[in-house]
Order: structure tokens, then sequence, then C-alpha cells
């Protein structure tokens, strides 16, 4: 197992036609997103715009999680989604996608040849989470959204602001057990990504 923190910065921040977006995790590490080189792809989004047109990604697989606000996503002029707070939903980078409404978005974008889910454990106080890895491949992402947190693995402790991300990478067949508390006295939210590769 391998655990790396991720902080602010760390990501890298940019202008995008609707908003200003953050990219929070890119693999392979020397890949860019401009080249569309990559394989995986994580990032949040804040959308400034009342409508605005996602970029096209071909051979992309797309979920995205709110994480603040209200969106209606209209995928080639004939499917709509509404997505309220920690809802999530999947879809093509190909796909024409219009976005209304202003809201925060976690993203995770992945090629053909790679899986993944996104799910969100809402007012956790303290709790113990079970990571399970199928082969090499398999990574799990923990992103505090509300809340300051501490994460405990492996005999180590990793102190977690909301906004930070850490980053697990799991040997074959391998099971890590976290426990995860907040720091504060309320609750915190945490979106909970895991990737692996198909087989």
């Amino acid at each position: 197992m391998n655990v790396k923190l991720l902080k602010e910065n760390d990501f890298i921040t940019t202008n995008w036609s609707g908003g200003i977006t953050k990219q929070l995790f890119i693999f392979p590490e020397d890949s860019r997103y401009k080249e569309r080189d990559f394989k995986i792809r994580i990032s949040t989004a804040k959308v400034q715009n009342e409508e605005s047109i996602f970029t096209k990604l071909e051979d992309v697989h797309r979920i995205i999680l709110l994480l603040e606000g209200e969106m209606k996503l209209t995928f080639n002029k004939n499917t709509e989604v509404y997505l309220n707070r920690y809802d999530y939903c999947e879809f093509e980078g190909a796909w024409e996608t219009v976005s209304k409404g202003k809201a925060t978005d976690f993203n995770l974008m992945l090629r053909e040849e790679y899986k993944g889910e996104l799910d969100i454990i809402k007012n956790l106080k303290e709790g113990n989470l079970l990571l399970t890895g199928a082969n090499e491949t398999d990574m799990y992402f923990i992103y505090p959204d509300m809340g300051n947190i501490m994460l405990y693995t492996g005999g180590t402790g990793y102190a977690m602001n909301a906004g930070n991300m850490a980053v697990i990478q799991l040997e074959c067949r391998e099971e890590t057990p976290l426990h995860v508390k907040a720091v504060d006295k309320s609750p915190s939210n945490i979106v909970l990504a895991h990737v692996w590769f198909k087989e």
C-alpha cells in the first residue's frame, strides 16, 4: 500500500469556458490534460455561467458528482438529468453536453481501459472503511468536501483539510482498513472514488 496526501499547492487551477477548474490528480503523472494523453483525471469545477457547454473528450468516460448548487445536464439535445448536491451521473465525454445552473462539481475522467465509481459518505464523525484491491492498479481517492479529518491507516495518521485529497494505491488482493475521524465538532462529508484497470 502506498499513500500520498495532496494539498492545495499540488493542484493546477485553470479557466475554462464555463468557469474555473482545479486538477487534483492525473495519471500517468507526466501526462497533460491539454494533450489528452491521460488515462485517469480527477478535478473539481466551479461552473460560473448559467449555461455552459462541456469540452468534448473522445474515448473518455465521465462521472460527475455535485458538491454545491443545482445543475441540469442535457446530453445530445435529447436526454436531461437533474442534479442536486451529492447526486452524480455517468456519461461519455464524446457526447454533446450542455449544463444549466451555477454549481461546483467533482469530476472523474477515465479512458476505456479503466473503470471507476464515486460514492459520498455524509455526516461522518468517526468510522471505519475497508479498501480492497483486485490487482495492483486499484486506487482509492479520499476527498473531504466539508470538514477537516484525520485519516489513519498502516499505523500512520494523516491530517486532511477540506479540499485535500489522499491517493491510496493498493497491492494485488490487498485489504486495507482505514479509520476516519472528523476533527471539528461538526461531521464531515467525504467523496470516495475507486478506480481500477479492466481485466
